[in-house]
């Protein structure tokens, strides 16, 4: 059997690429275009998430809802799992699960 010897200098590249690619794709989950993701991962500072609030504390539902990309086009852009996800207790899943809740808000309101 032969035995493969790797430099310490190796790991640390194996072990700083894996962590470059761990911080794009949380980037990338967190709604940062490509991008915005390569910088964040490459070191750069993540922006703040912009916050909106709404003035009488209810979440404002916009008519054209139903046009929203499931994810932001850009980081703190509107989106379906965005919306879904300030108007459900429960996580969203998937752009079925975003619709439904939204849904239910609408009809929430209706009735009240």
């Amino acid at each position: 059997m032969r035995r493969i010897v790797i430099s310490e200098e190796a790991l640390r590249q194996r072990d700083e690429i894996a962590a470059q690619r761990n911080r794009y794709y949380q980037a990338r989950a967190d709604g940062f275009s490509r991008e915005e993701a390569n910088e964040i991962a490459n070191g750069a500072e993540a922006p703040a998430p912009v916050v909106v609030a709404q003035p009488d504390g209810e979440i404002l539902i916009p008519d054209n809802w139903a046009a929203l990309p499931y994810l932001p086009r850009a980081k703190g852009g509107p989106s379906l799992r965005g919306l879904a996800t300030k108007l459900s207790a429960q996580p969203v899943k998937n752009a079925a699960e975003a619709t439904a809740a939204i849904e239910a808000e609408l009809a929430r309101r209706a009735e009240a």
